[in-house]
C-alpha cells in the first residue's frame, strides 16, 4: 500500500483549477463539507440514522396512495364515474351494484397484490436493519444492530460480512493495511478491489488504540458518485508527537452493500449512514424537502420509495382507451341529441310512456331530456371498456415472468444461474427490442485474461495463435481442422505473421495428431501444428535475457516494470492450479489479488520469466529479479481510471527515483521522449497484435532526478489534502506533468477469450432482424476481428470505416455516405459501420449527430471503438431519443453504467455471488427495468 505522508495544514494550490472554482483571492473555493468527530458520542451535529426503508406504503397511507395509483389508470377512473352515475336514480337504468362490485373486486385484487409485495419489502428492510455488527466502544467489542449505527462509530467487520454503512478504512488484519472488497452489488464487477487504510491509522490493530483515537474528519457531502471520494482525517496528538492531517480518497472508503473478502477483519470509521450511503443515493428517492441539517443541494430523503414502473404497452393502452372514450363520447352525444329531439317533439303524444313521472319539468324539454339521457347512455354503453382489461394483463405478465425464471433454455449450467425477471411489468418490452448495445469485455468475452505476446526493444515475442486469429484463418481457408486433443511435443510452431498462404485444399490428416489445443495448418500439402490456448511461449526470451546484449537489458527492464507497476497483492496458495513455474526449476505457489484481470495476467507473466513479485509491505515491495531479491520503496501510485487510461508507480531503489508507466497506446506514445529507435517497430507490432484480437498496453519508464521529484512530490502532497473536485483536477495535472519523456520499452498483448455460445447467439439475433451495436474501448483492429469471430461481421458484410482527427473531413464523409445510400435500397444489404472514439466525439455534436444516426439506421451492425464510458451513454441516448425504438444495453462493468442507465431495458449478466438482502445494481436501478441473464448467450 502506498500510504500518503502525514501532513500539517497545507495551503492548497490553485494552478490547473477552472476559474469557476477559484475565489477572488486566487485560491480554490471552499466546497461544502461534512465534519464530524472521531471517538466522540454523541456527535455535536445530528446526522441521519442508519435505518433503510424501501417500502412504497405505510399503514396510514396505504389506502389513499394505492387508490391514487390505481385511479391513474383511465379504465379504473372511468368505472368510478360509472358507479357514481349509477347512484343517481333518475339517470341509471341499472343497479349501482353492477359496476361497484366488479370495480371493488378489481381494486381489491390489485391492492392485495401491492400489499403483499410491499410486505415483502418491509420484511426485507426489517431483516436488513436488524443485522448484527460489532462496534468498538471503550476498548471492547459491542454487538449492535445495523439500525443503531451512527456517524463517527468505529466498527469491526469480519471476512465475508457486508459493510453496514460507508466507512473510512482505519486498519485491517494485514500489516500493510490493505483489504479486499467485492463490489458485485454496486457495479456488477466480480473482481476483488484492493482498498487501503488511512495512512495515519493502518498500524492500529488493537481496539484500545482505536478507541483512544481523537480527532475530526472532513469529507464531502453525501452524493451518488460511486467512484469519487475526497476528504481528510485530522488526528490529535494522542498517538503522535503532534497533530497530523491525513488525506483520504476513494481507496480509503468502503461502501455499504459491499463485502469483505480474503481479509480476516477490518476496522472502519462510519462516514455515511442509511439513505445517505452511496448505494442508496443511487436508488430512486421519494421527494423530501431539505431540512435544516443539510443544504438544499445535499438534502437526503429518509425513505427510498420503490418506483412505479409503467411499460410502453400500458401507456399504449391508455392511449387506446382515449380513442374508445372518444368513440363512446360520439355515440353518447348522437343518442342524447336524438333522444332530446324526439322527446321535445313527442312527449305529449306518447302519454302512455308517462315521461313526466318522477321528473321536473326541466327534464321534459329537449335539452334537459338530452342531458339526462346522455348519462344514461354512458351507463348503458360502459361495456365498450372492459373492466377486467388491466387485471387480465397483469395475470398474463405474472405468468410470463414465472416462465422466464423457469426457462431452461436461458439457464447457465456453469454458474448454476437462471434468468431472473426483476419486474413483471416490462416482460413485453423484451419482445419489442430493436437495438442491442453491448460491451465487449466480460460480455462478449470471458474477462479471463492471459498474457499472450509482447514486443520488447522492437522484437516481437510469442508464437501462439489466438482464438480470434484462428477464427479468421478458418474463414480464409487456411486451417484444415479444429482443435484436437493429443500429445505431439515435436510438432513445430510458427509465428503468425510469417505464415505462407494456403495452396489447394487440405489433404487427409496425417497418422500422427498434433499436440493439445493445436490447430492443423496445411502449407504446401504439409500438416503442421499451430499452438492455441497455451499462453505465452517463446524460447527466445530465455536466450535473449542472458545474452549480454542491449536487448537483454531491454527485456529485464520490461519484465521488471510488469513486476512493479501494479496494485496487486501476493498471497500464498496451496491449490496446484496456482503453481507458477519460475526459472531454475523452482515453482512457487502464489495467487495475486488484482483489481483487474489484466494486471494479474501481467504480474504472473513477469514471475514466469524470473521477475517474481512476492512481498508487499506498508510502503515497499520486494521483487525477485532473476533470483536476487530487490526492495523497491513505493513513493507514489498514480492509479488507472477511465479518463487517464494509464497507471504509474514511482519507486526509490539503489539511490534512484524511477517512474514506471503502462497504459493505452494513445496515452503513452505522445508522452515518450523524442527519437525512440524502436517506436516504428512497436507500432507495427501493436497493429499486428490488434489484428489478432489481443488487448494491448504500451510500457515505458524514466529515471527522475532527485531535485525534480522532491519539488513535484511536495506539490502532490499538497494536492492530496484538497477536498472535492479540486483534488482530482490538481492531481491529474501533476500526474500528467511527471508522466513525460518516457523511454519506450515495448508493448504487451493479452488474450480475452470469447464467451461460449456468443457467435451462435449473435447469429440468431441478426437473423431476427435486431440491430447490434458494440461499444468498446479497444483498438479498431481488435474490435473488427472480435466482430468477425463472434459473427457480428461476416465475409459478406459491407464495412464502412469512419475515423479522423478533424471535424471537417468527417462531415464530408457523412455527407458522401448520405448521398451514396440515399438512392440505394439497403433493406437486404449487410451494412456495418465501424467508428473510432475521436470521430465519434465529433459525430455526437448537435450539427452531425442526426447525420450519423441516419446512416447508422441503415446498418445491421455498428462497432464503436476507443469510446469512453460517457460516449457509450451518449450513443444509446442518440438512438433512444431520435428513433422511438426500444433499446437494450448489456454490460458487466463500472464503465457500462452510463450505457445501461440510458437504455430502456438494462439486463446485466447476473453476478455469481449476489446474495445481499439489498442486492441490486444502481446501474440497472436507474434503467426502466430488465431481466438478469447469466451471459449474453443466455439472453431471452
Amino acid at each position: 500500500m502506498t500510504a500518503p505522508s502525514a501532513q500539517k495544514e497545507v495551503p492548497p494550490a490553485s494552478q490547473g483549477i477552472p476559474s469557476k472554482q477559484i475565489g477572488e483571492d486566487g485560491k480554490p473555493k471552499e466546497e461544502p463539507k461534512r465534519n464530524f468527530l472521531v471517538g466522540t458520542s454523541p456527535q455535536p451535529e445530528k446526522f441521519l440514522h442508519n435505518r433503510i426503508k424501501t417500502t412504497k406504503y405505510s399503514l396510514a397511507t396505504f389506502l389513499f396512495v394505492n387508490l391514487f395509483e390505481q385511479f391513474r389508470r383511465l379504465a379504473n377512473f372511468y368505472f368510478l364515474l360509472i358507479a357514481i352515475f349509477q347512484c343517481i336514480p333518475t339517470v341509471s337504468p341499472t343497479s349501482p351494484a353492477t359496476s361497484i362490485v366488479p370495480l371493488a373486486l378489481v381494486l381489491s385484487v390489485t391492492a392485495v397484490k401491492e400489499a403483499i409485495e410491499d410486505l415483502r419489502r418491509y420484511q426485507s428492510d426489517r431483516q436488513l436493519n436488524a443485522k448484527k455488527c460489532i462496534r468498538v466502544v471503550d476498548g471492547r467489542e459491542e454487538t449492535t444492530q445495523w439500525r443503531h449505527v451512527q456517524v463517527g462509530d468505529i466498527l469491526k467487520v469480519k471476512c465475508d460480512e457486508y459493510f453496514p454503512a460507508d466507512m473510512i478504512l482505519l486498519s485491517t488484519s494485514f500489516e500493510q493495511g490493505n483489504c479486499y472488497v467485492e463490489t458485485t452489488n454496486l457495479d456488477g464487477e466480480t473482481n476483488l478491489k484492493t482498498m487501503n487504510s488511512c495512512a495515519g491509522t493502518y498500524r492500529f490493530q488493537n481496539m484500545r488504540e482505536l478507541s483512544a483515537l481523537r480527532g475530526a474528519a472532513s469529507v464531502e457531502l453525501p452524493n451518488k458518485d460511486l467512484y469519487h471520494f475526497s476528504g481528510s482525517l485530522a488526528l490529535e496528538a494522542t498517538q503522535f508527537s503532534e497533530a497530523h492531517r491525513f488525506s483520504l480518497d476513494t481507496k480509503n472508503l468502503v461502501l455499504r452493500a459491499c463485502s469483505l473478502r480474503n481479509t480476516a477483519f477490518i476496522y472502519g470509521l462510519v462516514t455515511y449512514t442509511g439513505h445517505e450511503s452511496k448505494i442508496m443515493k443511487n436508488s430512486r428517492p421519494a421527494p423530501m424537502p431539505p431540512g435544516p441539517r443539510t443544504p438544499p443541494a445535499a438534502a437526503t430523503p429518509t425513505h427510498t420509495k420503490a418506483p412505479s414502473k409503467r411499460s410502453n404497452l400500458e401507456r399504449l393502452l391508455n392511449k387506446l382507451l382515449l380513442i374508445l372514450f372518444a368513440a363512446l363520447g360520439a355515440l353518447v352525444l348522437f343518442c342524447a341529441i336524438a333522444n332530446g329531439i324526439w322527446t321535445s317533439a313527442n312527449w305529449d303524444d306518447h302519454w302512455y310512456l308517462r315521461l313526466w313521472e318522477g321528473s321536473d319539468l326541466i327534464w321534459l324539454t329537449g335539452v334537459g331530456s338530452g342531458f339526462r339521457s346522455a348519462l344514461t347512455f354512458v351507463i348503458l354503453f360502459n361495456i365498450l371498456i372492459p373492466i377486467s382489461l388491466y387485471v387480465t394483463m397483469e395475470v398474463v405478465k405474472l405468468v410470463q415472468a414465472s416462465l422466464i425464471n423457469a426457462d431452461l433454455a436461458i439457464y447457465d449450467v456453469g454458474s448454476n444461474t437462471a434468468a431472473n425477471a426483476r419486474t413483471s411489468n416490462l416482460n413485453e418490452e423484451l419482445g419489442q427490442i430493436e437495438y442491442i448495445f453491448s460491451d465487449k469485455t466480460g460480455t462478449l468475452t470471458r474477462n479471463l485474461m492471459e498474457f499472450f505476446k509482447c514486443s520488447v526493444g522492437g522484437v516481437a515475442y510469442g508464437q501462439g495463435i489466438s482464438e480470434i486469429r484462428a477464427s479468421q484463418m478458418r474463414r480464409e481457408g487456411n486451417l484444415g481442422a479444429r482443435p484436437v486433443r493429443a500429445r505431439a511435443p515435436n510438432w513445430p510452431r510458427h509465428h503468425i505473421p510469417t505464415l505462407p498462404p494456403l495452396f489447394g485444399g487440405p489433404p487427409p490428416p496425417p497418422a500422427r495428431c498434433p499436440g493439445p489445443d493445436c490447430l492443423l495448418l496445411w502449407v504446401d500439402g504439409v500438416g503442421r501444428g499451430l499452438q492455441t490456448g497455451r499462453g505465452f511461449e517463446d524460447d527466445r526470451v530465455k536466450a535473449d535475457l542472458f545474452a549480454g546484449s542491449p536487448q537483454a537489458q531491454m527485456l529485464r527492464q520490461f519484465f521488471q516494470l510488469l513486476a512493479i507497476c501494479h496494485t496487486c497483492i501476493p498471497e500464498e496458495a496451496s491449490h496446484p492450479q496456482n503453481r507458477l513455474p519460475c526459472p531454475g526449476g523452482r515453482d512457487v505457489m502464489v495467487t495475486y489479488k488484482a483489481a483487474s484481470p489484466d494486471e494479474g495476467a501481467l504480474v504472473k507473466a513477469a514471475a514466469q520469466q524470473g521477475f517474481y513479485f512476492h512481498t508487499k509491505r506498508a510502503s515497499s515491495i520486494v521483487v525477485s529479479l532473476l533470483g536476487q531479491d530487490v526492495e523497491f520503496e513505493v513513493r507514489c501510485v498514480l492509479e488507472f481510471d477511465s479518463d487517464r487510461k494509464r497507471n504509474s508507480v514511482i519507486t526509490y531503489s539503489q539511490g534512484r527515483y524511477t517512474i514506471w508507466t503502462k497504459g493505452a497506446d494513445t496515452m503513452i506514445l505522445p508522452r515518450l521522449a523524442p527519437g525512440s529507435p524502436i517506436l516504428t517497430a512497436t507500432r507495427e507490432h501493436l497493429e499486428g497484435f490488434a489484428a489478432e484480437g489481443l488487448r494491448t498496453l504500451v510500457v515505458g519508464y524514466r529515471d527522475i532526478p532527485e531535485p525534480e521529484f522532491a519539488a513535484w512530490f511536495a506539490r502532490y502532497e499538497a494536492a492530496m489534502n484538497l477536498v472535492g473536485d479540486s483534488r482530482k483536477i490538481e492531481v491529474d495535472k501533476l500526474s500528467n506533468e511527471i508522466e513525460q519523456n518516457l523511454l519506450l520499452l515495448g508493448a504487451t498483448a493479452i488474450e480475452d477469450k470469447l464467451q461460449e455460445g456468443v457467435p451462435e447467439t449473435i447469429s440468431y439475433l441478426r437473423k431476427a432482424g435486431l440491430k447490434i451495436w458494440v461499444l468498446t474501448g479497444d483498438k479498431q483492429e481488435t474490435a473488427i476481428n472480435i466482430g468477425l469471430a463472434c459473427n457480428l461481421l461476416t465475409t459478406s458484410s459491407q464495412m464502412v470505416l469512419i475515423f479522423g482527427q478533424e471535424k471537417a473531413p468527417i462531415r464530408r464523409q457523412l455527407a458522401e455516405l448520405r448521398k451514396h445510400f440515399s438512392t440505394i435500397d439497403t433493406t437486404n444489404m449487410d451494412l456495418a459501420m465501424v467508428i473510432e472514439g475521436k470521430a465519434l466525439s465529433f459525430c455526437l455534436q448537435e450539427d452531425l449527430k442526426l447525420d450519423l444516426l441516419e446512416f447508422a439506421q441503415k446498418c445491421r451492425v455498428v462497432i464503436c471503438c476507443r469510446v469512453s464510458p460517457a460516449q457509450k451513454g451518449d450513443v444509446v441516448a442518440l438512438v433512444k431519443e431520435n428513433t422511438g425504438a426500444l433499446t437494450l444495453a448489456i454490460g458487466d462493468g463500472a464503465n457500462d453504467v452510463n450505457m445501461i442507465q440510458r437504455a430502456h431495458v438494462g439486463p446485466p449478466p447476473a453476478p455469481p455471488s449476489c446474495q445481499h438482502p439489498l442486492s441490486f445494481h444502481p446501474t440497472t436501478a436507474a434503467a426502466d427495468g430488465g431481466v438478469a441473464a447469466p451471459s449474453i448467450s443466455a439472453l431471452p
